[in-house]
């Protein structure tokens, strides 16, 4: 294949500028009507891969009047293109004898892609095909994890039996038709986590699960499965998406046929004298305030969301006269006031709570951009000190106010940045929420809730941020559809090493967007994200599946991924021979004989415990089901941090670990308290804090390990979406795979393994057991998260780790006065022996001092009101 096609021959002229003619390698091959040969046409092998990936980053097409020829390529000079000449993205067309994964990592943007084998026949005497057939591809599984957008006409996968996968994870837009038929091929799980507009959908095939998340808008929705989709939640979940179609969605499986379109809510009648407030009018705002000042009546708890600054959003509202009337009709006259709220009368007393559940921000007026202000005050403030910090040359930390980390903080330059800690907006219509990096998930849920809406993945500790959730790695039991916790940023304002604001996204300096996440911070420091929200629900219907072995649960929680209905998949592995799959279902109906089961008070039970009773007695294969209110579910494992606080019972040893001790004592089992009793006490310098992310095919193997060399149970079992490289978040490789490029997209299918317990007491034994820990991951092809301290030497870290790109990216974007990865997560050996701590530390770790004084820190620092007061356990 030779890789410039469609071009035409041209005498080439010598060109000043930043383009020269185009050399053999780039050239096209024409046959006698002026077209191009097959051969030059489709991918045949992965050297055409390569060429194309090569060609398509570097071809210009000009004006030929002015330029003397039409095609050219970047040359390596600074002088810039000509106006005349534009990037010319080449299309994606493959061959039937192209044989294998198709791959093409760093392409964004493609104008079309045609894979479905090649079309069996010659040319007509006028040129051009006539309705061949086509034989079938022979590709096996495709690849595009850095594409975009498509902005021809379709994306065209068609006689594709031999694929087996198709991952588009950041695939946006798609300006023509999705075809894909997978007929007679194997079953397939297909997912477009970031696809926002397409003309149209039509898929064939043996389809299980099919995932449009983030979908806003497209044409008729068609799809014919042979395998066992949900036909009717899937059609729900999307019909209104195709508001500009009569056909809306058709879908059908063994499962059962649906068609759903979608209708048009009626209007509210306009009537004379109708006002309406629209895209945030501050007049007619002040118009409702002053109505409600006068007709409402006082606030109710329900209307705390009216007293969150920054939250609004605007949807359609009609103030209009009430007009009543005799019984015979005859006379009219102005009575009253009404509010119609999206088309429905809201009563008088209710005009607050329905406006704010509505979408609006009412109180104040001007409370969003009372925010936005703040926010750009402060912003400027913290890139001024930046700046400052850049020009002197000095390193500087970021200090955002709390940590779930392990990792001990480090005394240096400190920009506080704390104030940064609001939710700024929510639009219900587009489903996403500008958010300040120290937002916490608690804050997040609760400014989420009133609008009917959630972040697609919520980390389960309440104190978790959303700048940590971007910066560092979050994946949680809602991964294994949507990601990790920044795959649902849309947008992140961030602040350079040099003190300059920039944004980034998967449009906008794409290279700082993906490398930033997983960074910790390294890259710039993140002020503002746009995050995308999803449609909640009341509740969680929670089954805890019951396992006899290792092997069967790890079989198990990789089958429950594959289950369109499952909206939260994790597991707990308590022994070798009791493992239990965790699954959640978000729905607004609970069976009258369900009493709802909740665990943030104080007499609840912890979460893990309670899924070892109830499945503890039942017999292999079978299951228990309940239903849990959304945010109780979200944050079950706050208490206890899912069983670390089980250890402190185990280091107080003489207080009982029963009911009555765990309700006393609550205050210091939840995550924000136990954490600040981790740092302030040393103790968490001997506890093993690890999640490593493993393929499937050795996790056993990695379990066996960790049962033989660390004893430490429970084990927690969360299965993760692949992610693509190079990043620093978690990502795996076949075990054998030792050469495997880390530039290229290689992630596999993987299951995170929570490993949280006690340590050797002996610390050379610590971090030996520590370091042999790290090997065996990277030997079954695994990769830890660094959320926690890491034992490598800087050597064996940038083996894993892709150094050239990461110090590419903090080059370009001025990061070099930060501290890079390595040095954030390294653990200090050296200061870490006792012998080389001083007399006060060393007193400080000594038992009981040690717990006592963090128990002290804790209360000092009283976050345990948060969550006594949580108002997330009001929904």
């Amino acid at each position: 294949m030779m890789c410039s096609r469609y071009l035409v021959g041209a005498s080439i002229v010598s060109l000043a500028a930043a383009l020269t003619p185009y050399n053999n390698e780039c050239g096209p091959t024409l046959d006698s009507f002026g077209s191009l040969t097959d051969a030059d046409k489709y991918f045949n092998d992965a050297q055409d891969v390569a060429l194309y990936i090569r060609c398509t980053e570097t071809t210009y097409a000009c004006n030929v009047t002015v330029q003397g020829a039409k095609w050219f390529m970047i040359n390596s000079t600074n002088e810039p293109v000509p106006d005349d000449c534009f990037k010319s993205i080449l299309p994606l067309i493959t061959a039937h004898n192209y044989t294998g994964p198709l791959e093409l990592p760093g392409v964004t943007v493609l104008p079309v892609i045609v894979i479905k084998g090649s079309t069996i026949g010659t040319f007509l005497e006028n040129g051009y095909r006539g309705s061949d057939p086509f034989e079938p591809t022979n590709i096996t599984s495709i690849d595009l994890p850095d594409l975009v957008n498509i902005t021809g006409d379709p994306l065209n996968i068609e006689n594709a039996a031999s694929v087996s996968s198709l991952n588009l994870p950041k695939l946006r837009h798609v300006y023509g038709d999705l075809i894909l038929n997978f007929t007679g091929g194997p079953a397939i799980n297909l997912s477009f986590p970031s696809l926002f507009d397409v003309g149209g959908i039509e898929i064939r095939g043996e389809i299980h699960t099919l995932d449009f998340p983030a979908l806003n808008k497209t044409g008729s929705i068609m799809v014919n499965s042979t395998g066992d989709l949900d036909c009717d939640a899937f059609a729900k979940s999307l019909v209104n998406t195709t508001k500009n179609s009569e056909s809306g969605v058709s879908c059908a499986s063994r499962r059962g046929n649906f068609t759903l379109t979608y209708v048009e809510p009626p209007k509210p009648e306009v009537t004379s004298g109708a006002f309406k407030i629209r895209e945030g009018s501050l007049a007619l705002t002040g118009l409702l305030a002053y109505i409600l000042a006068r007709y409402g009546s006082n606030p109710t708890p329900e209307e705390e969301c009216f007293r969150r600054e920054g939250v609004m959003v605007v949807v359609s509202v009609q103030v209009r006269p009430r007009l009543t009337g005799n019984s015979a009709g005859d006379s009219r006259r102005r009575d009253d006031l009404e509010v119609f709220i999206d088309g429905t009368r809201s009563k008088r007393k209710n005009i607050k709570w329905d406006y704010c559940r509505a979408g609006h921000s009412v109180g104040n007026g001007q409370a969003r951009f009372a925010a936005m202000e703040q926010h750009e005050n402060t912003v400027s403030r913290v890139a001024a000190a930046v700046q400052g910090f850049s020009e002197r040359g000095e390193p500087y930390r970021i200090f955002h106010g709390s940590s779930n980390t392990t990792r001990p903080r480090v005394p240096a330059n400190i920009i506080d940045i704390s104030a940064l800690s609001n939710v700024v907006l929510i639009d219900v219509k587009k489903r996403t929420a500008l958010v300040e990096p120290n937002v916490p998930m608690d804050r997040l849920v609760e400014a989420t809730l009133p609008f009917g809406l959630v972040p697609p993945v919520v980390m389960e500790f309440p104190g978790i941020t959303a700048g940590g959730g971007f910066s560092g790695t979050s994946g949680e039991s809602s991964s294994f559809r949507h990601g990790f916790f920044n795959d649902s940023i849309i947008e992140v304002e961030m602040i350079l090493g040099n003190g300059e604001i920039v944004k980034a996204s998967t449009s906008e300096r794409p290279d700082l967007f993906h490398g930033a996440a997983g960074a910790l911070g390294t890259l710039g420091t993140v002020t503002l994200m746009e995050l995308r929200l999803v449609e909640a629900k009341k509740f969680v219907k929670t089954t805890y599946l019951r396992l006899n072995s290792v092997s069967e649960t790890i079989d198990q929680v990789h089958k429950q991924t594959g289950d369109f209905q499952n909206d939260y998949v994790d597991g707990i592995l308590f022994s070798k021979h009791h493992g239990v799959i965790i699954t959640g279902q978000l729905t607004d109906d609970k069976p009258d004989n369900f009493l709802l089961q909740t665990f943030s008070d104080a007499a609840d039970p912890w979460f893990y415990l309670h899924v070892q009773q109830k499945t503890e007695n039942l017999a292999p294969l079978s299951s228990v089901t309940e239903y849990i209110p959304l945010p109780e579910y979200l944050f079950r494992y706050d208490r206890a941090a899912f069983w670390v606080g089980r250890q402190g019972y185990t280091y107080f040893k003489y207080i009982p670990f029963n009911g009555f001790f765990r309700w006393l004592l609550d205050d210091f089992s939840h995550t924000r308290t136990l954490y600040h009793a981790l740092h302030a006490s040393g103790v968490s310098s001997q506890f093993v804090v690890q999640d490593l992310a493993i393929p499937y095919s050795a996790a056993n193997a990695f379990i066996d390990f960790i049962s033989q060399e660390f004893g430490i149970l429970p084990l927690w079992l969360c299965p993760l979406r692949p992610a693509s490289t190079p990043t620093f978040h978690p990502v795996t490789r076949d075990g054998d795979a030792k050469e495997e490029a880390i530039s290229t997209s290689v992630s596999r299918p993987m299951l995170s393994i929570g490993v949280w317990g006690w340590g050797p007491q002996n610390y050379d034994e610590f971090i030996a057991k520590n370091r042999a820990l790290e090997k065996k991951l990277d030997e079954l092809g695994g990769r830890k998260w660094l959320y926690a301290q890491t034992y490598y030497t800087e050597a064996e870290f940038w083996k894993i780790y892709d150094r050239p790109w990461y110090a590419s990216l903090r080059s370009k974007y001025k990061a070099t006065t930060l501290p890079s990865v390595f040095d954030k997560v390294k653990a200090n050996i050296h200061a870490g022996r006792s012998e080389n701590k001083g007399w006060s530390q060393r007193l400080s770790q000594m038992w009981p001092i040690g717990g006592l004084y963090g128990m002290l820190l804790a209360l000092k620092s009283g976050d345990f009101r948060l969550h006594r007061d949580a108002k997330w356990k009001l929904y």
